[in-house]
């Protein structure tokens, strides 16, 4: 997989149109390679009974977590993800580190709801070394809004944990970096951001943000201006 778009789903089978998928002992799989993340998993299963699951599709979803850089414009052949965000790199379900980087240059109509240098989305992991810049928040129709909500370096959702020598493996946002050039970011820029029980990000962590222009709207929240 080559630099670009971390993200994404294919179907691999879907159900008629009288019947959905029906599964026998049903468990989500990591079929993960390298620095990519594969997980085959049904949408939005139901178990009807004892170990036996329907849902309408079968997915493979892949997310590139690791050493990963991305130029986004906001055009359609560019898409967000189902939240309306765009990320560098994305975790979405090991305990893997990732180094990213995400740059912004256009949004699509409407705005993003948020940009991420790196993000943990899902497992146990921390968020390490992503970088993300915003040189534009234009939409792709000039007369309607554009700009980012929230701009994240790193972001983690996970809770704070450590190994038997007392190394921290997840919940910690560090080294990350959040820079505007130019454009509208209207609620919260951060280098970096956990979410999770005891999570450690921000200065604590050595994380950094800075703001390039001064018509960037921006705020500070858990270590950051606002």
């Amino acid at each position: 997989m080559k630099d670009g778009n971390p993200g994404g789903r294919v179907i691999l089978a879907k159900d008629a149109s009288s019947d959905k998928l029906k599964i026998a002992g049903y468990a989500k799989r990591d079929m993960s390679v390298g620095n990519i993340e594969h997980v085959v998993e049904l949408e939005n299963p139901t178990e009807t009974s004892t170990g036996h699951f329907e849902a309408e599709r079968l997915l493979l979803t892949y997310a590139k977590f690791k050493d990963n850089t991305w130029t986004y414009d906001g055009a359609d052949s560019s898409p967000t993800s189902e939240s309306n965000e765009v990320f560098g790199g994305i975790l979405i379900w090991g305990t893997r580190p990732r180094t990213t980087s995400l740059t912004v240059t256009g949004v699509p109509d409407g705005g993003l709801a948020a940009a991420y240098g790196g993000k943990t989305a899902a497992g146990a992991a921390n968020s390490t070394n992503n970088h993300v810049n915003v040189i534009g928040t234009h939409p792709q129709t000039a007369v309607l809004t554009g700009g980012i909500k929230n701009v994240y370096g790193g972001y983690t959702v996970s809770d704070y944990a450590e190994d038997t020598n007392g190394n921290a493996i997840a919940g910690v946002a560090a080294g990350n970096e959040a820079v505007v050039y130019d454009g509208t970011v209207s609620e919260g820029l951060y280098g970096g951001y956990a979410k999770g029980v005891k999570g450690q990000g921000a200065e604590q962590q050595g994380d950094r943000w800075r703001r390039q222009r001064r018509d960037c709207l921006w705020r500070y929240r858990h270590g950051e201006w606002r």
